[in-house]
């Protein structure tokens, strides 16, 4: 055959090759219109308006995000076997914290820190114990792909997703595009946490004037002791109003160690390399506080009566201290020293600050036993 026509004939084989595949392999977003998704707003209460609110402009919340997200969120499938989803360390109940000191992996091996509770996220710009992490949309990556937690490949987890029709269809509504993608889906992950807010703990509704709820005697003797004793040492970390933290990273005199680097677990220092650091961690919110046991970074306390009887006389002098707690704490012997009476009406209003309205709601539960 002439050389001309012998590439005339190549070129009409690629031709009908490439419209075959085509034809055989339609892309999975043809037929479906583009639509914009529902846009979702958070209603922040006054008490809580005062403080700053993070979103991602490069991610809105919509509702058809947050539903995706919320599907993923109870979805073992994005675990390496299948058998462990985000819900199996953050439970509802429990604020989305967890009820044990640490949590095991797929594979049986035991982390180093305790799974924190997942609510008013918006309030955040850094995450984790040790700030690792400043979006949610990063903070959603690392505990899929760890090895002693999820211990998956985002590649494969892609591809388990893209087999299921259901979830191809809700990527469409979410984001008008059906090529999942690990961003996609920490995007949704991203946008559900943002939609778990506490804002109706019986102090807050009280507070608001809601007829419906009567606050204890109690409760309202330690929200004074909780504002006075020792020069208000309990709001020099826990504000009020609202989400009673400061968001600031310290050391509380957990431990004492013989030089800076000698704390087991460097917290903020890990991350930032600064010597100033070790031994600093979050400061957890005070809602949802009687109910996200167990305590501290490596969950070292069952109980809030352990936490108080920590603060009351086992505040430790060491390295990177937080100044708050050398005042209130070190200076003034180790503790707060309180009587039971006191420490009983402070825990009173702890109680005070659960959230049962958010640790039963609906919207924020396993969508697949629905």
């Amino acid at each position: 055959m002439h050389r001309k026509s012998l590439g005339l004939l190549f070129l009409f084989l690629a031709l009908f090759a490439s419209q075959s595949c085509e034809d055989a392999t339609p892309p999975v977003s043809e037929g479906r219109e583009p639509h914009t998704p529902t846009p979702y707003e958070i209603e922040i209460p006054p008490s809580f308006a005062a403080q700053p609110v993070y979103l991602n402009p490069d991610n809105p919340m919509t509702e058809e995000g947050i539903l995706l997200g919320r599907h993923l969120f109870y979805d073992p499938i994005l675990s390496g076997d299948s058998t462990m989803s985000c819900a199996t360390c953050h439970k509802q109940e429990l604020a989305f914290g967890s009820d044990k000191p640490v949590e095991t992996g797929i594979h049986g091996d035991v982390g180093t820190r305790n799974a924190m509770p997942l609510f008013n996220m918006i309030f955040w710009d850094k995450f984790s114990w040790d700030a690792a992490q400043t979006t949610l949309e990063q903070q959603h990556i690392e505990p899929v792909r760890n090895p002693i937690e999820m211990a998956a490949d985002w590649n494969i987890v892609e591809q388990r997703l893209v087999e299921q029709p259901d979830y191809v269809d809700m990527y469409w509504q979410a984001f008008n595009d059906t090529v999942v993608t690990r961003d996609l889906t920490t995007k949704a992950l991203a946008q559900f946490i943002r939609s778990i807010t506490a804002f109706d703990s019986d102090w807050e509704r009280a507070s608001r004037g809601d007829p419906t709820i009567l606050l204890p005697d109690e409760a309202l003797d330690g929200h004074q002791l909780y504002l006075d004793h020792l020069t208000s040492s309990c709001l020099h970390c826990h504000a009020v109003p609202g989400n009673l933290t400061d968001f600031v990273f310290r050391n509380n005199g957990l431990d004492g160690p013989d030089d800076i680097y000698g704390f087991e677990d460097p917290g903020l220092g890990g991350v930032t390399g600064n010597p100033a650091d070790y031994g600093k961690f979050k400061t957890p919110s005070l809602i949802n506080i009687a109910v996200t046991g167990p305590y501290m970074h490596d969950g070292r306390f069952e109980t809030l009566e352990e936490v108080m009887e920590f603060y009351n006389e086992n505040v430790q002098e060491s390295p990177n201290l937080d100044s708050a707690a050398e005042t209130d704490f070190i200076e003034q012997g180790g503790g707060l020293f309180l009587d039971q009476a006191e420490i009983d009406a402070l825990l009173a209003f702890l109680e005070a600050q659960t959230d049962h309205v958010m640790l039963t709601n609906p919207a924020y539960s396993n969508p697949f036993e629905d």
